[in-house]
């Protein structure tokens, strides 16, 4: 999976797709233990092409997800995607992709790493 990613991740940087970040993601890296597993994840998030800051309909949009049994940090991924209007959302966590999947009034569609990579790379 790690090279599928990377696979991923070099397609961002030849223009083949546009990497999103936010500063959700930002907050999430700063609180990572380790640290050059930190500078690692900081050093891709700051070649996004996009950084989504949340704002009050960002927010409230996470609300919405929230009522609906999203957890917060999941929540306002999904909040800060669909307002940059991202395609994907790609996460490893299952419980978030099923919660996604349960919806049908997405403007982002969430997928795993392994569903972007196929969909990249067909």
């Amino acid at each position: 999976m790690k090279q599928k990613l990377l696979e991923i991740l070099k397609h961002c940087e030849n223009g083949g797709l546009a990497l999103i970040s936010s500063e959700v993601l930002t907050l999430e890296s700063d609180e990572t233990k380790n640290p050059d597993r930190q500078a690692y994840v900081r050093g891709i998030l700051d070649r996004a092409d996009e950084v989504a800051q949340v704002d009050q309909s960002i927010a409230a949009r996470a609300k919405e997800f929230e009522s609906d049994g999203f957890r917060t940090l999941d929540a306002l991924h999904l909040a800060c995607a669909e307002a940059t209007g991202a395609d994907y959302l790609s996460t490893c966590d299952d419980r978030f992709l099923k919660k996604a999947r349960a919806r049908s009034d997405l403007k982002t569609t969430v997928v795993s790493p392994q569903e972007l990579f196929d969909k990249v790379f067909p």
